[in-house]
């Protein structure tokens, strides 16, 4: 039996209108149903965000006349990464918000935009129309001005504070965009939030994390007792050994787990440090956190994947992953030598991830059981 609004969604993708209005038509319940997508916070998609993804205005209008809920959450988040204007305008006509938080409330459609680095344009386009940068999403309660420091889009730093970004507002955490910038380290946006104001005020942890980055293990040490225990650190600071990691900074990454902290810290994607070494292909570090114990089957991150997902992905998408293609192969070897699971059945993402991976990974996935997508379960 097929899904009526997989059916609406292939058409529509199609450009078949005819089509996609037949299946409504025989199944005009379909617009209160979703379906499941990677793409968008929330994940589960309905018809109207479906069609808006597509650009299809035609089918957008005929979904708001029968009853659609413009403010379905999702809709705005298909259609402006796409610049369908058309869709927008429909929908902000019909009362969608373009500063409302999406179904999950982790992000706006500013947000989502500056993290994903999606069309500049739409940016412009939310801010132009009075979208608040300070708007705070997320379990840590970021701004606009959060999500664009610590995914370094150093172009937008100044135009949100031009828009009435509070370029000293802090998260939840007491998390600064400037001590965002500096605990990177991203001197770039260190340099852009200074000239524009930022209070350049620091803490001892700061300046641990600072020693650590640049690799002054000497500095770190005589720093470490003024600092905070790295067990009580807030989420960001301790995404300082995950960066850490997936820098490939071997001695400073031993000192601070020597120093107590979480060898299953959250980082980028809310992945673990074994999880970004494996994505940044860093063959030093990954070998001394699974030496140190880090867990080889964990999950939780953005995309629902083990650190071998990470490898397998990074081994193609990771900037400069083509010349490191042996670094990555290297990662892969370690982790499976040490007993990460290959994806069972269920596993979805790690098995699409394991099937796309670089050939040097693959040659590695393949010497321990992997083929074409089929693994023993």
């Amino acid at each position: 039996m097929t899904n009526p609004l997989l059916d609406f969604c292939r058409a529509a993708q199609a450009g078949e209108l005819e089509a996609a209005r037949r299946t409504l038509s025989e199944h005009p319940d379909l617009i209160r149903d979703s379906v499941f997508c990677d793409d968008v916070p929330g994940e589960a998609l309905t018809a109207l965000a479906l069609a808006a993804g597509v650009g299809s205005s035609e089918l957008v209008r005929e979904l708001l006349e029968r009853g659609a809920d413009a403010e379905d959450g999702a809709a705005l988040f298909t259609a402006l990464p796409q610049e369908r204007w058309d869709c927008v305008d429909l929908l902000v006509e019909h009362g969608a918000d373009p500063g409302a938080l999406d179904p999950s409330g982790k992000a706006t459609p500013l947000h989502w935009l500056l993290d994903r680095e999606c069309a500049s344009s739409a940016v412009e386009w939310l801010l132009a129309r009075g979208v608040d940068p300070d708007l705070r999403a997320g379990p840590m309660g970021e701004t606009a001005l959060h999500v664009a420091t610590r995914r370094r889009r150093k172009a937008w730093i100044e135009p949100l504070v031009r828009a009435g970004a509070d370029v000293d507002a802090p998260t939840t955490g007491g998390m600064t965009a400037y001590r965002h910038a500096l605990r990177r380290p991203f001197p770039e946006i260190v340099s852009a939030l200074t000239r524009l104001g930022a209070d350049t005020g620091t803490t001892a942890g700061d300046a641990l994390a600072t020693a650590l980055l640049g690799e002054d293990l000497d500095r770190a040490r005589e720093l470490a007792p003024s600092a905070p225990k790295a067990r009580e650190w807030v989420p960001e600071e301790a995404r300082l050994l995950a960066d850490l990691a997936s820098q490939g900074k071997v001695g400073a990454t031993a000192l601070l787990l020597d120093l107590g902290a979480d060898i299953t810290a959250r980082g980028l994607d809310n992945g673990t440090p074994l999880h970004q070494t494996a994505w940044f292909g860093e063959p030093g570090t990954a070998r001394l956190l699974v030496e140190r114990g880090a867990p080889l089957d964990l999950r939780g991150d953005d995309h629902d994947n083990t650190p071998l997902g990470w490898v397998a992905h990074g081994s193609v998408f990771s900037g400069g992953a083509k010349e490191r293609a042996e670094a990555y192969a290297e990662v892969a070897r370690i982790l499976l030598e040490a007993g990460a699971p290959l994806p069972g059945s269920g596993d979805r993402h790690d098995r699409a991830n394991l099937d796309g991976a670089a050939p040097a990974v693959a040659a590695v996935l393949a010497r321990f059981g992997w083929s074409s997508g089929v693994a023993g379960d």
